[in-house]
C-alpha cells in the first residue's frame, strides 16, 4: 500500500511539473521558481495593459502608452517607440482577449538575475506563449526576452 501511494505521488508530482518546464518553451530560461519577485507588479502591469488593449476607441493606443510609461524603464520605452513590429512584444501576439489575463502565469527565472517568465494564454492555439521580462532594481521592466535589452 505504501509503495503504491509513493508511486502515485511521484507520478502526480512529475505530471504537475511538466507544463512549467522552461526548456520545452524555448524561452531561454532553464530554471524556474514558483513565483517571480516582481510578480505583483507584473500582474498589475498586465491587468492594466490588457484592459487598455481591450478598450475600444481612439484612446486605446494612448491608454496602452500611459501604462507602458508607468511600468517600463525609459530606455526600453524609447527602444519600443523606435521599433516597427507586427506584433505586441508584451503579449507575443497581435491582439488578446480576457483569457490572457485570467490564465497569466508569472515565474522567477532562477538562472537569470531579475528575470521572470510570463505565460500568456493563446486561446486560438490552445497553448501558452512565453516571454521573459527583465526587471531593473526599481522594479521597472527593462528588457523583453532577447529582443529589447
Amino acid at each position: 500500500m505504501k509503495l503504491r501511494h509513493f508511486i502515485c505521488c511521484a507520478v502526480l508530482l512529475t505530471a504537475a511539473s511538466l507544463p512549467f518546464r522552461a526548456e520545452a518553451c524555448g524561452c531561454g530560461c532553464t530554471a524556474l521558481a514558483a513565483e517571480c519577485d516582481g510578480a505583483s507588479r507584473i500582474r498589475s502591469f498586465y491587468a492594466e495593459y490588457i484592459e487598455a488593449c481591450l478598450c475600444k476607441g481612439a484612446d486605446s493606443s494612448s491608454r496602452r502608452q500611459a501604462v507602458i510609461e508607468r511600468y517600463v524603464a525609459a530606455p526600453l520605452v524609447e527602444r519600443l517607440r523606435g521599433s516597427e513590429l507586427d506584433f505586441d512584444p508584451f503579449l507575443q501576439a497581435q491582439d488578446c482577449d480576457r483569457s490572457v489575463l485570467e490564465k497569466l502565469t508569472v515565474e522567477q527565472c532562477t538562472d537569470r538575475d531579475n528575470a521572470c517568465r510570463i505565460g500568456l494564454w493563446d486561446g486560438f492555439n490552445g497553448q501558452y506563449n512565453f516571454v521573459i521580462l527583465e526587471l531593473d532594481s526599481d522594479g521597472m521592466i527593462s528588457g523583453i526576452g532577447g529582443m529589447f535589452r
